[in-house]
C-alpha cells in the first residue's frame, strides 16, 4: 500500500510538470551573485528543505554552492552552503557553480592607499602576512642639492622642493636660498638650523648667551631685553643671591647718588634676615652702586665704583641704585654673608701698636681702618714689594686653624702679606695683591698655633686709604 500511494505521487508530480512547461524552469536551481566580503556567489536556498526523505540523495537539488543536502529521521534539513574564504583582505571570495569550486578574485583596488606619492598597491596572494596587500614603489624626490627639502606632495603626486630645514622649526636655514616656479629668491632666516628653539618669532631669553629670535642681537644687546627697570616704581627684584643682567639703554637718571652719575636702574633687595650683603657690577662703561632704604630717598648707605659691601642690613627692603657712565649693558651680583662683628681700628701703625685680632674659633670680624699717614714698616715679596704706609694686626693661635684675611678698598690699590712670630722681619707665610681687581685682595691660609702678624698695606710704595679687612677663623 505504501509503495502505492509513493508510485501515485510521483505520477501525479509528473503530469503537473507536463502541463506547466514554465515551472520546469522555475523548479530549477537558480544561481546568483551574492558578494559577502564584496563579492562571491551563493545559490537560491534549497527548495527540498522540509521534504520527507529516506536518504541525502532524496534531499538534493543538484546546487553545489548549496552545500551537501542531508536527510535527518525522515525530513530534509538545511544544508551548509560552501565557505570561501582565503583569509585575504583584498581579493573577492566566492564559490562558483559552473566551476564547482571556490574562486578567489584580487582585487588591487582594496589595496589602495590613496596617496600616489607611495605607488601602487598591488594585491598579491602570498603576501599573507599584510592581508594581501603589498606596498607600491615610493616616488623618490631628490634634487642633489644640500640646500633643499626634496618631497612628493601628496595631492599632485609630484616631486617638489623647499629651502632645508633641518630642525623641524618651519624655518630654512639662513645659509640658504631657493628660486621659485617665478625666478623670485626665497632666503633661509634660520640662525640656528640644528635648534627647534631658535628661529624669528621665537621670545628671546635675556641671559642664556643664544640670539634665540635670529635678529643679531644677543640677549641684552636685543633690544627686546632693556630693562624696564628705570624708575623706583618699577625695580627689578632680588630675592636670592645671585648674578643678575641689566641694561641702562634708553634710560633715564631718576635717582641722584652720593657718587657716580649717568642712567640708572633701580633694584629691590629684599632680604628675610640680617645680611652683610656685598655687590659688584660690571658692565660697558664705568659702573657705580649705590644702597638706600628708599627710593628715591635722599641719602645713600654707600655708594662706591665697581662694588660696595653695606655692612649689617636687618631683614626688610632696600634699594640697589646702579649708574652707568654710559648707555649700556651690565651683570649685578649680589652674594649675601651672616653678619660680622666690626671693629673701628685707629693707632696700630708699628709692631708695637699691633691691634689684637680676635681669634675665636668660628668667629668673623671686621676690621675697618685707614693707611693714610702712616709709616710703611714691613715689605712684602708682592705687590711691588708693598712699601706703601700699612697697618698692623697680631693674630696669636692656639691651636692650628684656617683663616681666611679678605681686604677691600675703594680709593687705592691695596695689598695684604702676613708674617710669623716676630715684627717686621719674620717669615712671610703669605702674601697678595689684585684677587679679581685692583680693591681686593685675598689669602686663605692653613695655620700652625702661633704668632702672626698681619699687615693691610698698599701696592708699591704710594697707595694709601681706607680698607675693610674681614677675617674668618675656621670653627
Amino acid at each position: 500500500m505504501r509503495a502505492s500511494l509513493i508510485l501515485f505521487a510521483a505520477l501525479a508530480l509528473a503530469a503537473g510538470g507536463c502541463n506547466d512547461p514554465a515551472g520546469d524552469e522555475a523548479d530549477a536551481p537558480d544561481a546568483r551573485d551574492v558578494r559577502e566580503d564584496g563579492g562571491g556567489t551563493e545559490a537560491d536556498v534549497d527548495e527540498t528543505v522540509g521534504h520527507e526523505c529516506e536518504t541525502a540523495y532524496d534531499c538534493s537539488d543538484g546546487v553545489y554552492c548549496n552545500g551537501v543536502e542531508q536527510c535527518v529521521r525522515g525530513w530534509c534539513v538545511p544544508p551548509e552552503a560552501v565557505a570561501c574564504d582565503d583569509g585575504l583582505d583584498c581579493t573577492w571570495d566566492e564559490c562558483n557553480e559552473d566551476l564547482k569550486t571556490c574562486v578567489f578574485t584580487p582585487d588591487d583596488a582594496r589595496c589602495d592607499d590613496g596617496d600616489p606619492c607611495t605607488g601602487v598597491e598591488r594585491c598579491v596572494s602570498t603576501a599573507r602576512e599584510s592581508g594581501g596587500c603589498v606596498a607600491g614603489r615610493a616616488l623618490i624626490c631628490d634634487d642633489g642639492q644640500d640646500c633643499t627639502d626634496d618631497y612628493c606632495d601628496s595631492a599632485d603626486g609630484a616631486c617638489h622642493v623647499r629651502l632645508h630645514d633641518g630642525d623641524g622649526d618651519t624655518h630654512g636655514d639662513r645659509r640658504c636660498f631657493l628660486l621659485d616656479a617665478g625666478g623670485t629668491r626665497i632666503q633661509g632666516d634660520d640662525c640656528n638650523d640644528a635648534d627647534p628653539e631658535v628661529h624669528p618669532g621665537r621670545d628671546e631669553i635675556c641671559d642664556d648667551g643664544i640670539d634665540n629670535n635670529c635678529d643679531r642681537q644677543l640677549d641684552v644687546h636685543d633690544p627686546l631685553c632693556f630693562g624696564t627697570n628705570d624708575r623706583c616704581d618699577a625695580p627689578v627684584v632680588i630675592d636670592h643671591p645671585g648674578t643678575y643682567l641689566g641694561s641702562t639703554r634708553g634710560f633715564g637718571a631718576e635717582v641722584v647718588t652720593s657718587c657716580g652719575s649717568g642712567a640708572d636702574a633701580i633694584f629691590e633687595l629684599r632680604l628675610t634676615e640680617p645680611h652683610d650683603v656685598l655687590l659688584s657690577a660690571f658692565g660697558d662703561s664705568e659702573t657705580y652702586i649705590a644702597v638706600r632704604d628708599a627710593c628715591p630717598g635722599t641719602a645713600d648707605l654707600v655708594c662706591a665704583a665697581g662694588q660696595v659691601r653695606a655692612r649689617g642690613l636687618a631683614a626688610g627692603t632696600w634699594y640697589v641704585i646702579v649708574k652707568t657712565a654710559s648707555f649700556g649693558n651690565f651683570s649685578l651680583t649680589v652674594e649675601l654673608f651672616a653678619p660680622a662683628v666690626v671693629e673701628y681700628v685707629t693707632g696700630n701703625d708699628t709692631c708695637v701698636q699691633a691691634h689684637e685680632m680676635v681669634n675665636a674659633a668660628g668667629s668673623t670680624t671686621m676690621y675697618i681702618g685707614s693707611t693714610s699717614g702712616m709709616a710703611n714698616d714691613a715689605s712684602a715679596s708682592c705687590a711691588g714689594s708693598a712699601n706703601s704706609p700699612d697697618a698692623v694686626y697680631r693674630l696669636v693661635l692656639d691651636t692650628a686653624r684656617s683663616v681666611t684675611f679678605d681686604m677691600r678698598t675703594t680709593s687705592f690699590d691695596n695689598a695684604l702679606h702676613v708674617k710669623r712670630d716676630a715684627c717686621p722681619g719674620g717669615t712671610e707665610v703669605g702674601c697678595n695683591d689684585d684677587s679679581g681687581s685692583t680693591r681686593r685682595s685675598y689669602l686663605s691660609l692653613s695655620l700652625a698655633p702661633g704668632t702672626y702678624y698681619v699687615f693691610a698695606d698698599g701696592f708699591s710704595s704710594s697707595n694709601s686709604g681706607s680698607y675693610e679687612l674681614e677675617v674668618t677663623i675656621s670653627p
